[in-house]
């Protein structure tokens, strides 16, 4: 539906309203609320912030496994174990 037909349709609902002072006064009190949802909700969505948790990371746990080597020390490291692993065959 269009912006003019669904003015229309509420024109028209309206008008079934028009004779009963509390049926007017419930659509008011509706349309009211809806439209400061509309204003307080576009100015809401503008200014949302999010929430950043700076704790520890799910990874943490894992970070233990892993050694801060340097890259010329890895191979250090390869020599010592082949070396403890095949000393009788040497």
């Amino acid at each position: 539906m269009t912006t003019l037909q669904l003015n229309a349709e509420i024109h028209r609902n309206l008008n079934y309203l028009a004779d009963s002072e509390d049926y007017l006064r419930k659509a008011l009190e509706y349309l009211k609320k809806l439209s400061w949802q509309k204003r307080h909700g576009a100015k809401a969505m503008t200014t949302k912030k999010i929430h950043v948790d700076d704790g520890p990371l799910p990874t943490d746990k894992f970070m233990d496994l892993f050694s801060q080597t340097m890259p010329g020390d890895d191979e250090k490291m390869k020599e010592h174990y082949l070396s403890q692993k095949y000393e009788e065959y040497l």
